[in-house]
């Protein structure tokens, strides 16, 4: 769900490549399932969700979740991992979408299909894995106009 956001960043959440990014780096090379793109019904990807403007003005704030994943014998570790990939594609994505000066607040979560240790060592278990939430800002941080004295 993308919340106050310019429409650049739902549309780059929405694109084939960043889905197929996170089908193929996420689920098939990090959590090992196989052939993930020629499987649509089992491993489906829906555009962003455009929600509503941020409490206050400038404030944005991007949650990309990948829901109903099956642990299938993976182990905690497997999951962690692949949260991190996954929260560093979110990112990537959302800080080459943003506008000169402009910075989101993203969050990644991972469904599973039952509970496993949230946080190594942490004795905490749950189906939802969280990821931090991060500020991002826009990857292009240069493009400030230029004055030219006369």
């Amino acid at each position: 769900m993308c919340l106050g956001t310019p429409s650049e960043v739902p549309d780059a959440l929405s694109r084939q490549f960043f889905g197929q990014k996170v089908l193929v780096d996420v689920v098939e090379k990090g959590l090992g399932f196989t052939d993930v793109l020629s499987r649509p019904a089992e491993f489906c990807f829906l555009p962003a969700y455009r929600g509503p403007s941020a409490a206050r003005r400038g404030l944005m704030g991007v949650q990309v979740q990948l829901a109903h994943v099956r642990r299938n014998g993976k182990t905690p570790k497997q999951f962690h991992k692949a949260l991190q990939v996954f929260h560093k594609i979110v990112k990537d994505t959302v800080s080459n979408s943003l506008g000169y000066g402009q910075k989101c607040q993203v969050m990644c979560i991972i469904e599973l299909d039952g509970e496993i240790e949230t946080f190594p060592g942490s004795g905490i278990n749950s189906r939802f894995l969280m990821s931090n939430v991060e500020w991002v800002a826009c990857a292009i941080q240069n493009e400030e106009p230029v004055t030219v004295p006369v």
